[in-house]
């Protein structure tokens, strides 16, 4: 509830006052074919293939934040099982100043960036969970990439975050109750994931 009324107070204003600009005027171009070109696919099957180009700029941005706010709870979930806390105040400050970051209100002026920045760390977030929560190395592994691959050719940018957040999952790994065995299981998973999308990202076009 407080990620949501702190998502409320500070992008009420953009939701309801459309900004056009040029990247608002060139979503047919973008949508069919030259962001595949670029190499996001995501964003192509979103907006053209989903529908979503044709949707309101407002509704797409509400959309972009519910995956935002999602994505970040997600990231709550994780980080609380590996060093559970008491109570959920860390976690909820965190998730609102995660959610309510000054750059964000940029992203408004572009459309499909905030559908694209909510739902890259959406599928970032899973990637991380079910990384965490599938025991079967092979099934862990492909689950998980899949997740990448659409988070990373959605915004490339986006694979930053899941690298932060294996980071800050390892420091409260071992600063919790995780034995050494338990940490590099986990962290061979999440690597051996990682270097699946990096390979797949090196082979020749």
């Amino acid at each position: 509830f407080p990620a949501l009324i702190s998502t409320i107070l500070c992008y009420a204003y953009y939701l309801t006052h459309e900004t056009v600009t040029i990247d608002s005027l060139s979503s047919d171009r973008y949508y069919h074919g030259l962001l595949v070109a670029q190499g996001r696919l995501t964003a192509t099957i979103i907006e053209n293939y989903l529908g979503f180009e044709h949707l309101p700029i407002a509704v797409e941005n509400i959309i972009g934040l519910i995956c935002f706010i999602l994505g970040a709870t997600v990231f709550c979930i994780i980080f609380d099982k590996a060093k559970p806390q008491s109570n959920v105040f860390p976690y909820t400050f965190s998730t609102c100043l995660y959610i309510t970051f000054p750059l964000m209100n940029e992203y408004f002026m572009f459309k499909g960036s905030v559908l694209t920045t909510g739902g890259s760390i959406l599928l970032v977030s899973f990637a991380l969970y079910f990384a965490l929560k599938i025991k079967n190395l092979i099934a862990s592994i492909l689950i998980s990439s899949i997740f990448i691959f659409f988070a990373y050719s959605w915004y490339e940018s986006f694979i930053l975050v899941y690298i932060g957040a294996v980071f800050l999952l390892l420091i409260l790994l071992a600063d919790g109750q995780k034995s050494q065995k338990e940490i590099y299981a986990i962290l061979h998973k999440i690597t051996t994931t990682l270097s699946v999308l990096l390979g797949l990202q090196a082979l020749p076009h």
